[in-house]
């Protein structure tokens, strides 16, 4: 069992712990040029990511035009567009 804390935490926490009922996520990278700044909804905060950081996109729309993800030990709103599935490997 997979526990964390904190508000989105929750949520992941609920998808993580019914894993038998969910498929497998394909992978997904970032794509930008070189580093870019993204929100940390959590802290309100910007973090820089580099190009080709693996995330994992959360299943339920957070924003429009932008995409809840979790990279680098963090959730980040990333637009929709700047992040690439590359399937699975």
């Amino acid at each position: 069992m997979h526990e964390t804390t904190g508000s989105y935490e929750k949520e992941y926490n609920n998808i993580v712990n019914n894993i038998d009922e969910i498929e497998p996520t394909p992978y997904s990278i970032v794509n930008n040029k070189g580093y870019n700044w993204y929100t940390n909804p959590q802290t309100k905060k910007l973090v820089r990511i580099a190009n080709g950081t693996e995330v994992v996109v959360m299943p339920y729309e957070y924003q429009k035009g932008k995409v809840l993800v979790r990279a680098e030990m963090q959730f980040l709103l990333i637009p929709e567009d700047e992040v690439i599935e590359v399937g699975y490997n």
